[in-house]
């Protein structure tokens, strides 16, 4: 069959409308009740989407240390990555719908991994931006070289998924691995502090990260799914 555009989607996906800590204090609530969110917020100041950037690291860092002081871990995990970055299985409809147009998860992954090998070529020949940054044969090579990069493709009965550098130009030349980690990290609940002197914020935060990959698939196969983050540069590793 012919393929059919797959990624474009991504570009309709509702950001500016969500509130990622509102999300957060909803699902919180919904497991574990609003005396126990009360008891936290009463100890920490609660991290908000339009903090300034280096702020909002520090406050992330000590809201995660009472979190999970308050919460056990698995629940922690549970809860942030049920804020799938606040999105919903119901804005990737669309992707469901181009997946029933192959019905074979590898098929879907491979229209899916030349597709975006695609916007990377011509990126790289162009100079324009593709995913949010500047591509060049540098990272088209990367990318050409990470067979689960974004959404990931199948492993026998497993999606493994990577996440793409957020600076893959800047990522690629550094060696300073603490550089080269910020130059990784997406999340600007995190980001920050990876060069911040009190440390990187929990690594239980990349849940919601899981949650968002996640979410994708569980709306492409119409089932519920489990996910672990295998390694993030929050940790030890050095990509997602």
């Amino acid at each position: 069959m012919s393929d059919v555009e797959i990624m474009s989607g991504t570009n309709q996906l509702p950001y500016d409308e969500i509130n990622v800590m509102d999300t957060l204090k909803k699902e919180f609530i919904k497991e574990l009740g609003k005396d126990t969110w009360d008891e936290l917020a009463a100890n920490v100041e609660i991290p908000a989407d339009n903090m300034e950037a280096n702020h909002l690291n520090q406050v992330m860092r000590e809201f995660m240390i009472h979190f999970e002081r308050s919460v056990n871990s698995q629940k922690c995990r549970e809860i942030l990555c049920n804020v799938k970055h606040g999105l919903k299985k119901s804005d990737f409809s669309w992707a469901r719908e181009k997946f029933l147009q192959y019905n074979d998860i590898d098929a879907f992954c491979s229209a899916m991994q030349r597709e975006n090998l695609d916007g990377f070529t011509k990126a790289a020949k162009t100079g324009e931006f593709f995913h949010g940054q500047p591509i060049d044969d540098s990272v088209l090579q990367f990318v050409q070289e990470q067979p689960y990069i974004l959404y990931g493709a199948r492993d026998q009965n497993t999606i493994k998924a990577i996440a793409i550098p957020c600076e893959t130009q800047k990522y690629l030349k550094e060696t300073d691995v603490k550089l080269k980690k910020y130059y990784a990290c997406h999340c600007p609940f995190a980001k920050k502090s990876i060069l911040q002197e009190q440390g990187a914020v929990s690594d239980t935060l990349c849940n919601c990260s899981l949650g968002h990959t996640k979410i994708f698939w569980e709306a492409v196969l119409d089932t519920p799914l489990t996910g672990e983050v295998l390694s993030s540069v929050l940790g030890d590793g050095l990509l997602c």
